[in-house]
């Protein structure tokens, strides 16, 4: 996040963006609803030269930021000396939906520990060691 102090960029606004409709699981064509066209009107009053992307530029930063999220991620498990752990955890929502996710998790030069969600997918079927093995498969 900018400091205060920093200039916003177009490109630092389109990765908060991004970030946005990420964490809050919004549709790219947020950027297409009135309602957000006109929060960030008043907003670009601060900054008036943010411009607001098109849902297909946002479509454009959200892979390309995935992408390098995942080059990321590769570099630091390809430099991690320690062991990796994968954790699989598998949960029914209160609406009777059930989830299996998986995480890595190893410990840094620093020893810190370090997370990562690799995957969060909706399990079908019964919760049998034979259907997990091949959800996590899939």
């Amino acid at each position: 996040m900018p400091t205060p102090r920093e200039q916003i960029t177009n490109d630092s606004f389109r990765k908060q963006l991004v970030k946005l409709t990420v964490r809050t699981v919004q549709p790219f064509n947020l950027v297409e609803n009135p309602a957000f066209e006109d929060f960030i009107d008043f907003v670009g009053n601060l900054n008036t030269e943010l411009k607001l992307p098109s849902r297909k530029t946002l479509k454009k930063d959200f892979n390309a930021m995935y992408e390098e999220e995942k080059e990321r991620l590769k570099f630091a498990i390809n430099t991690n000396d320690s062991k990796i752990a994968l954790i699989i955890d598998r949960w029914t929502s209160s609406n009777q939906h059930s989830f299996l996710g998986i995480i890595a998790q190893w410990i840094s030069k620093d020893w810190e520990i370090i997370r990562v969600p690799l995957d969060l997918t909706l399990m079908e079927g019964s919760h049998s060691g034979k259907n997990i093995a091949e959800t996590v498969e899939r």
